[in-house]
């Protein structure tokens, strides 16, 4: 097909199919002849360069226990630990905003974590989650939110673990399935379709709140 040649800024009488002129070639049904060629020096242009090469930290809410402190003190705090991942040649933060279906975070559908309070479904008195995002874009860094979606307890946790406002709490003792125990603690069901749907939810919930980055 002469068009493909011309396309391609090639000569189509001298391009070759197999050591073949295409020009020697006649399709049986009388159609045009596409050069497989061609096809193939389309698909080895080379991908661009990313412009962005991601250099991130994750942040474990078991490691930041000073979001139990009053605001002010878990503001400074979180803040000096963002500008030292950014000193240290980081531009993302992978944090920990929802590690035993709750939140770090005002949440619609999970209690406050009490490594946001020091209490299962205790108010801390702000937004961990905002502090967190407001001070790692101040010092340019990318944050994404870190999501543990099946997790209730861990093993060897009691119920007293888990905030009395839970709907895991309710699930695991209603009798569906849809929150069980297992060797590794209290987990909810992921082949349940209220599960999937409270899962979603809450990560709807976040990208319609916060101005993240990524779900993790």
């Amino acid at each position: 097909n002469s068009s493909v040649g011309s396309t391609l800024g090639t000569d189509p009488s001298s391009s070759t199919v197999g050591g073949s002129s295409l020009q020697n070639i006649t399709p049986s049904n009388g159609g045009a002849v596409t050069s497989a060629a061609s096809s193939q020096s389309q698909a080895v242009k080379p991908a661009p360069k990313p412009s962005f090469d991601l250099q991130g930290i994750w942040l474990s809410c078991f490691e930041m226990p000073f979001m139990w402190d009053k605001k002010t003190v878990a503001e400074q705090k979180i803040d000096a630990l963002m500008q030292k991942i950014s000193a240290n040649g980081y531009n993302a933060v992978f944090c920990h905003v929802r590690p035993y279906a709750d939140a770090l975070y005002p949440s619609n559908y999970f209690p406050f974590s009490k490594y946001a309070s020091g209490t299962a479904g205790a108010d801390p008195g702000y937004d961990p989650l905002k502090v967190m995002l407001t001070a790692a874009k101040k010092y340019n860094l990318q944050f994404h939110a870190w999501i543990n979606p099946y997790r209730v307890t861990k093993a060897g946790d009691g119920e007293e673990a888990i905030a009395d406002s839970s709907i895991a709490k309710i699930w695991l003792n209603d009798g569906s399935g849809r929150a069980v125990n297992t060797a590794a603690g209290v987990y909810l069901n992921p082949a349940s379709a209220d599960v999937k749907k409270l899962v979603l939810n809450g990560v709807k919930e976040v990208l319609n709140n916060y101005k993240v980055d990524g779900i993790h």
